[in-house]
């Protein structure tokens, strides 16, 4: 019922019902959703009544055990491919009857991998301004090879014991609560704090201050072999009714409550704007950020790849202090659930590359910015659109790309 805007004694409108519909609907909780309308009891020609009936038909099952496999869009596997994974999870979306969410979920890969478990509350105790919780504890390891893989021309016996040791992935153990909250039509607000500790590993699971260069891989203000970090955050979210705009804009500053802890600023900003010309839709996207104070370089951005520039490596422009990027796209029907798209990307490191500590991007002489080319095939499918495009670079080189997402 806290989903309702239509309330006892208003008069009655078609659209709004409509939209209370959708909103109950939108919950994820019911099969069936609909307000049936009829004449009240002392309702006249001169002054009509109506009685709101709200008919739902609740899903049997909310939840349970699933299993399976999928891939990686992080592109962290070696190549243009990303890396394969397997996954269990379990989930409950209506806890208590109450409309939270409860998930578990396992992803393990041939070198990544993530444990996960979330607690969500979509409106806290009735709040007024619908205000939404999150809770989250979650364990992954992930590589860093776009920052501090070798370089593509460095040659290597790859049955050497420093070979096998080449790989650099960055372990953390984290903790999370966000709230959030509507601010208008189409806005969205949320604020979190997030508590993390992250070290680096090798191929063979041991801890690494250093990488193959000799750059260092954190920043290890404390002398232990690991980071640790308290960041707070505020985002602000628009998305336009349409779904043809969408604007995000995040700022986080991590606390250093301890003098070993890390202490830095991070801003972000994205723009995505669509234009539909007949069957045809034009599509641009920039997108930018800033990061001031210590930086371990598994936090820097990182430019090039299947969701930045495309046509290079995943990393191959470079790694980031300061950066923007940006994308142009024109999108047409083929024969659903196929489309085409034919794009063009640019993305810039602004100089920053430097800055990093150990400058992995200029020891392994990336470019620091870069464009790229190219022309795709885009399947819909119920996990999202899986993208198969094809792109060249300003350097002439050719790199085919899978992907998950329109962008």
């Amino acid at each position: 019922m806290r989903h309702l805007v239509t309330k006892p004694g208003e008069i009655h409108s078609l659209k709004q019902s409509k939209a209370d519909v959708e909103a109950v609907y939108s919950m994820g909780l019911f099969e069936d959703v609909s307000i049936r309308p009829q004449p009240a009891e002392g309702s006249t020609v001169e002054s009509p009544l109506v009685d709101l009936t709200l008919e739902v038909k609740e899903r049997k099952k909310n939840g349970g055990l699933a299993a399976g496999g999928g891939i990686s869009a992080a592109g962290s596997s070696e190549g243009s491919l990303p890396g394969f994974i397997g996954t269990v999870s379990y989930s409950q979306r209506n806890l208590f009857g109450l409309g939270q969410s409860l998930s578990a979920a396992a992803e393990v890969g041939k070198a990544d991998s993530s444990f996960r478990i979330a607690h969500s509350d979509p409106w806290v105790r009735g709040d007024a301004f619908r205000t939404s919780r999150t809770i989250v504890a979650q364990k992954t390891k992930a590589s860093v090879a776009a920052t501090h893989a070798r370089a593509a021309d460095d040659t290597v016996d790859e049955s050497s014991p420093e070979f096998e040791r080449d790989g650099v992935f960055v372990s953390r153990m984290l903790g999370s609560i966000e709230y959030g909250r509507p601010l208008g039509i189409g806005w969205q607000g949320s604020l979190g704090l997030n508590w993390q500790r992250a070290r680096c590993l090798n191929d063979h699971n041991e801890n690494i201050l250093h990488d193959v260069y000799g750059g260092p891989v954190i920043v290890n203000r404390g002398g232990h072999g690991y980071d640790t970090l308290a960041l707070t955050s505020i985002r602000v979210a628009y998305s336009g009714s349409k779904g043809d705009t969408d604007l995000l804009a995040s700022v986080e500053q991590a606390l250093p409550l301890q003098k070993d802890w890390l202490n830095f600023n991070r801003v972000s900003l994205r723009a995505d704007k669509g234009i539909g010309l007949g069957p045809i839709k034009l599509w641009a996207s920039a997108k930018g950020g800033a990061i001031i104070g210590d930086l371990p370089p598994y936090e820097s951005f990182s430019l090039g790849g299947t969701n930045s520039v495309r046509g290079y490596a995943e990393g191959g422009v470079g790694s980031a202090r300061n950066f923007v990027a940006g994308t142009a796209e024109v999108r047409f029907p083929i024969m659903a659930p196929f489309g085409g798209v034919v794009f063009a990307d640019y993305g810039s490191d602004l100089g920053s590359g430097a800055t990093i500590p150990g400058d992995p991007a200029g020891c392994r002489q990336k470019p620091g910015s870069g464009a790229g080319v190219g022309a795709g095939v885009r399947c819909d499918t119920p996990l999202g659109a899986l993208r198969f495009e094809w792109a060249i670079n300003e350097e002439r080189q050719r790199r085919f790309h899978l992907g998950i997402g329109n962008h």
